[in-house]
């Protein structure tokens, strides 16, 4: 049985990030239009309206169409991407 996704909630900004990258890399295809129009639109608001959406509610949501639109396959991918961002910013740091 594989394990539930979960998302930090102070990891958000990063996870938005990988996930608009994921969905628009022109090499993949398996995020259709009206799925892309969505998550452009969570950017969106998140971006105009911060005080609407704390960080767990924007984990919920970023989840939520994580479950809908993305293949279950690409989570791992993904999952790396990030751990990869996080060291990152903590060897700059």
């Amino acid at each position: 049985m594989p394990r539930p996704r979960k998302m930090n909630a102070d990891e958000v900004a990063t996870w938005l990030a990988v996930l608009l990258d994921a969905a628009f890399d022109p090499a993949h295809h398996a995020v259709q239009q009206q799925g892309k129009a969505q998550l452009l639109a969570l950017a969106s608001d998140f971006t105009h309206y911060p005080d609407d959406y704390p960080d767990t509610r924007r984990a919920e949501l970023l989840l939520r169409w994580a479950s809908i639109w993305l293949p279950p396959e690409w989570w791992d991918r993904l999952q790396r991407r990030v751990r990869k961002r996080r060291s990152r910013a903590t060897s700059v740091a």
